[in-house]
């Protein structure tokens, strides 16, 4: 009797091993394994929280007068109404006149700007005229050149106008950030 009651405790722990303990353990392994994806969820989240307060120390620290330049050089939006001024002032610099000035169409859908999916910037065709020695527009081009606002001129065309003038025609390519 004390042999059967033996052999009986020893298959009920066996039966509640492989029946309720051991089922238990290998929830518990899963929710150990879950915790642990957590958890390095968190400490990547932890380290982009300190990258985003170590960036955001090191814009307050750049001087005003550099981010000004620096949204100038690449500014936020497309702000036709900016670049106009700013290209018209670095003419009227040289006592240049921009006139017949256009936002060219780029895209498809009829917009004028042209928009990439794996760059982090947006640009838009441009052009306007002018009338001008050849040298004043060279000197021109080169204060353009000069200027903070980033642009690409893609092409120059010319035509001659009155005496020692001509009438220059510029295209160029300006960027904003997204």
């Amino acid at each position: 009797m004390k042999n059967s009651i033996s052999i009986f405790l020893i298959v009920a722990s066996v039966l509640i091993f492989f029946g309720y303990i051991k089922p238990g353990i290998a929830d518990v392994e899963g929710i150990n394994k879950e915790l642990k994806v957590y958890q390095d969820t968190i400490k990547q989240a932890d380290e982009l929280e300190q990258q985003i307060k170590k960036f955001r120390g090191d814009i307050e620290a750049l001087n005003p007068q550099d981010m000004e330049k620096l949204s100038k050089l690449v500014p936020g939006k497309l702000d036709t109404i900016n670049l106009i001024i700013d290209i018209n002032t670095v003419a009227s610099n040289f006592g240049l006149a921009i006139g017949d000035i256009s936002l060219g169409a780029n895209k498809e859908d009829g917009s004028n700007t042209s928009a990439r999916n794996d760059t982090m910037y947006e640009d838009v065709d441009f052009s306007f005229k002018v009338n001008t020695s050849y040298s004043n527009f060279i000197s021109f081009i080169g204060a353009l050149e000069k200027s903070l606002r980033l642009v690409d001129i893609t092409s120059i065309t010319f035509s001659p106008a009155e005496k020692e003038t001509y009438d220059f025609s510029v295209n160029l390519k300006t960027y904003w950030i997204k």
